[in-house]
């Protein structure tokens, strides 16, 4: 155990890191005080975060960029993401299970550093991020910038093979370090309090107690967030970004919002005057015609929820003074119906029933949309020519100003620029 006025010393060091980064980010701070700040030796990195333990290695100290790694893995914990990461890859069949923790912790360090970049904090270039991550999928960064970190691993997976990292990258691995820590020294969930420990990694030294103690990670993040707003410091977005990044958004705000900002387009033009500023360029905007909704009627979507969806796309269409086309389908479409409410639908008789292929229905599609209309695709994602329909989804997404699949049960592989949606009724 090291001497008093070291102990001293390392929790006055952490004092300042948190009284610094509360200047900088009240929310993130707070945060840090629902955790247990363990001091190890020989970690391996700087930091890494358990279930409710960030671990600090003793050169952490001598980091010059102390704050943005406490937050990183206050963020980890306070997200849960080392409990999804073992969810994810306990449920993993296609890869081995080392590369799923892997896979799962980069995708989940692009959600925590988009929210460091929310905060203004400045992320070390090695770092993987959003834009980082969409260079890997081929997609621009406002198509992913809305998921989880479980749909980023699943589109990692299905669509970059190998995943080349700058050297020097600190972040690789911290949540599977702080999990094996955990293991180690019994600071996982429910873990009692710990004043001195003797392990594989050395000495281990309790630098601060959970000082929430007792209150669940949602109460928690939810003090985290009246911090922020009574210090006047809530960034724009953050509260539905941390929703987000739970799994916690309801679907039908999160497919609204995909849809919506995918319609939206705006340009100056020299064949319109500004009406607050005459000698300048007016701006003229640009909507959509219709929106496709493709529904399998294959079997595992009922009628309640399908009325559900439908009704949602109807009010989207509405804003967006388009119109709604809904094609069934299962085995081939059943033509295009027109719906302008929701009693329309409720008078539509739902054909199908049978097997499952998606490449008529996209070959019926793509001959009858207009350039930019979005497409939205309801499915339990078992189609058998997914991989033979490659093609066609290549096409309608590149026809159309966004496409969406939203999925009731598994997501299949398709070509990037298609967002992925999961449905939860």
């Amino acid at each position: 155990m090291p001497p008093q006025e070291d102990l001293r010393r390392y929790k006055h060091e952490l004092d300042k890191v948190r009284t610094a980064l509360y200047i900088k980010s009240p929310f993130i701070a707070t945060l840090i005080m629902g955790c247990k700040v363990v001091l190890v030796d020989r970690l391996g990195f700087p930091a890494a975060a358990g279930e409710d333990t960030i671990y600090l290695d003793r050169g952490f100290f001598e980091s010059k960029e102390k704050m943005v790694i406490l937050a990183h893995e206050a963020l980890h914990v306070a997200l849960r993401h080392v409990f999804r990461m073992k969810t994810v890859v306990d449920r993993e069949r296609d890869i081995p299970k080392q590369a799923a923790c892997e896979l799962y912790n980069l995708a989940s360090d692009a959600v925590v550093n988009e929210i460091l970049s929310m905060h203004g904090m400045n992320i070390p270039y090695e770092a993987v991020t959003m834009y980082r991550v969409a260079k890997m999928l081929g997609v621009h960064e406002s198509d992913i910038n809305k998921l989880a970190a479980e749909n980023l691993y699943v589109l990692l997976k299905r669509n970059v093979k190998v995943v080349e990292l700058p050297a020097g990258y600190w972040m690789k691995g911290d949540m599977e370090a702080g999990r094996k820590m955990d293991d180690e020294m019994g600071c996982g969930e429910g873990s009692t309090k710990i004043e001195e420990k003797r392990s594989g990694s050395g000495n281990a030294l309790v630098l601060q107690e959970d000082q929430f103690k007792g209150a669940s990670w949602e109460e928690k993040i939810s003090r985290a967030l009246n911090s922020a707003k009574v210090a006047g410091n809530v960034p724009a977005g953050l509260e539905r970004l941390v929703k987000i990044s739970r799994g916690e958004v309801n679907w039908r705000s999160v497919l609204r919002d995909i849809v919506s900002s995918g319609c939206k387009k705006i340009v100056e033009t020299p064949f319109r005057l500004s009406r607050k500023h005459p000698e300048l360029p007016g701006i003229k905007k640009f909507g959509v015609s219709n929106v496709w909704v493709l529904v399998d009627t294959s079997g595992s979507i009922g009628d309640e929820e399908l009325a559900k969806f439908v009704g949602e796309m109807l009010e989207m269409c509405r804003s967006m003074r388009a119109s709604l086309k809904v094609v069934f389908w299962d085995a081939q479409p059943y033509g295009i119906q027109e719906v302008r409410s929701i009693s329309d639908f409720k008078n539509i008789k739902v054909m199908g029933g049978g097997g499952t292929m998606i490449g008529p229905t996209l070959d019926l599609v793509l001959k009858n949309m207009k350039y930019g209309d979005p497409v939205v695709i309801l499915s339990d994602g078992y189609i058998a020519d997914v991989s033979e329909s490659a093609q066609l989804f290549q096409k309608v997404k590149s026809k159309s100003r966004v496409a969406v699949f939203a999925s009731t049960g598994i997501m299949p592989e398709l070509p990037p620029g298609w967002v992925q949606v999961s449905i939860r009724w």
